[in-house]
């Protein structure tokens, strides 16, 4: 009956031990399935974080810098087009056509009134040469004479017409410095600098906008990859003993799992 009595002591005693080592062994793998799935350089890891965040810290002082400078621009693109509203350029426009169509009409004088001068002087020699003919007017139908009485005729006319034309030339040069083509040449060169202006503005305002989108995009990564580094920091720091210790632990658990068949084969 002792002998019942001490086998059943023992059986007891097997199977506390036998649980014990069945709780150690599950203790364990729970330990090592907590453990992150890859094998962590917390070093690299800390290196790729600062790296990371000089990144980021770069990334956004360019945004901010992109989105400054699209600020000033668009400023200065508004002010402009404010500007290019208060000038009348198809007036402007209008006054330099005047003036060219007055330019080429006094040009056009200018060649007439030559022309008539040059006539005059040929009429004005035709009636020397009469003078100095011996006969005068004793034989009116002589070519030469009449060629001469008729430029005689005909001088008042041409000179009243070439006084006329200086009469209009003067009139037109009046006109042509009352409209002061310098000045309208240059307010529509400043107009059309302007206008210019306000199109190239306008122009790096939107590769601006798409730099800043670009920069956006660039930080958004950045973050999460900065994120992710930092998770496996953390994860690093909360398992630190067990990833430092895991070679221990599987000892362990090598040993426990030799025991737990030992006392299951006794």
């Amino acid at each position: 009956e002792e002998e019942i009595k001490k086998r059943d002591g023992l059986c007891d005693s097997l199977q506390k031990s036998l649980k014990n080592l069945e709780t150690e062994l599950l203790e364990l793998n729970s330990s090592i399935d907590q453990m992150p799935t890859e094998i962590i350089d917390i070093n690299k890891v800390k290196r790729e974080i600062k790296s990371k965040q000089k990144n980021l810290d770069s990334l956004l002082k360019e945004h901010i810098s992109f989105k400054g400078e699209q600020k000033l621009k668009s400023e200065l693109s508004e002010e402009l087009s404010e500007i290019v509203g208060t000038i009348e350029i198809e007036k402007l426009n209008n006054l330099k056509q005047n003036w060219q169509n007055l330019d080429e009409n006094k040009i056009k004088s200018e060649t007439e009134s030559t022309m008539l001068e040059q006539k005059i002087t040929h009429q004005e020699n035709k009636l020397k040469l009469l003078d100095d003919i011996p006969c005068g007017n004793k034989y009116p139908n002589c070519k030469f004479i009449c060629d001469a009485n008729k430029a005689k005729d005909d001088l008042p006319n041409l000179k009243d017409m070439i006084t006329s034309l200086l009469e209009t030339q003067n009139t037109i040069s009046e006109k042509m410095t009352a409209i002061d083509i310098s000045t309208v040449n240059k307010q529509i060169e400043n107009y059309e600098h302007i206008v210019s202006k306000v199109s190239t503005l306008e122009s790096e305002v939107k590769n601006l906008q798409f730099s800043i989108e670009n920069a956006k995009s660039k930080i958004e990564l950045s973050k999460k990859e900065l994120e992710d580094l930092k998770s496996k920091e953390k994860i690093y720091e909360e398992n630190k003993d067990i990833i430092e210790n895991l070679e221990t632990l599987l000892r362990e658990k090598s040993g426990i799992e030799k025991a737990l068949e030992a006392k299951t084969e006794s």
